[in-house]
């Protein structure tokens, strides 16, 4: 969006960075009891979500275990829908990882896809 806006590419690619890295603490932190929460509450519509994130974070469950700090880091790498720093930390934090460990890996893993989307947005800027 910065290169629509004429911003330096610097400066977006580092405002990009801190506002996906923003809630990853939190997520770190607390995704495992609001899910827990969720689970066991009356509200029908909660238990339906908690069982989508658990049904999403046991499918990607093997791959990301077994790689662990890279299997995250490169998970949230890929620039594509649902495979950002938020859902890594959500897996991140089901898989038991450290919380520092994944903030780390989900912080690298935001940096090469911001290095992506960055070399695509000022590319295709400056090609039009």
């Amino acid at each position: 969006m910065g290169a629509v806006f004429d911003m330096p590419w610097y400066l977006t690619y580092v405002l990009s960075v801190l506002g996906n890295m923003v809630p990853v603490p939190f997520i770190l932190l607390l995704i495992k009891k609001v899910i827990e929460l969720m689970s066991k509450s009356k509200v029908k519509f909660f238990n339906k979500i908690a069982n989508f994130l658990l049904r999403k974070v046991e499918k990607k469950r093997a791959k990301i275990e077994k790689y662990a700090f890279w299997g995250v880091c490169f998970f949230v790498a890929i620039p594509l829908p649902v495979t950002g720093a938020w859902t890594g930390s959500l897996v991140a934090s089901m898989i038991d990882m450290k919380p520092w460990k994944a903030f780390l890996s989900c912080l690298l893993g935001v940096m090469i896809s911001g290095v992506i989307m960055t070399v695509i947005s000022y590319g295709i800027s400056a090609i039009f």
